[in-house]
């Protein structure tokens, strides 16, 4: 499991099919970070988390808890959310995915991104 401090900060790095499943993420900045196939998975936590204009091609965040994250500018092409909680998650200006295949929660209920 990844444990980072509250708001650590990882601004810009590179992780290439990395596991972070089960990870504790909150309030952690990631802006402009690359994550090419890395997992999300198993409850993973990041409540809070800056991803903005981050690189999560074919990442998987199944099951994850994104409640308030900020996903703004975020290339989210081929991402999976599918059970995941995103209340109050901001995906403005998020890009390369179709929000119509996004299911989260347990009701399977689509979700609108905002041009």
């Amino acid at each position: 499991m990844v444990l980072l401090a509250a708001g650590t900060a990882l601004d810009g790095i590179r992780f290439d099919h990395c596991r972070f499943d089960g990870a504790d993420l909150r309030r952690a900045t990631l802006r402009r970070t690359e994550f090419t196939g890395a997992t999300f998975l198993d409850a993973m936590r990041a409540e809070g988390t800056d991803w903005s204009y981050a690189s999560l091609e074919g990442v998987h965040f199944t099951d994850a808890v994104l409640d308030y994250a900020n996903f703004a500018g975020a290339d989210l092409t081929r991402a999976n959310f599918l059970g995941a909680s995103v209340q109050g998650t901001d995906f403005s200006a998020a890009r390369g995915f179709d929000a119509a295949t996004m299911l989260i929660g347990t009701h399977g209920s689509p979700v609108e991104i905002p041009p």
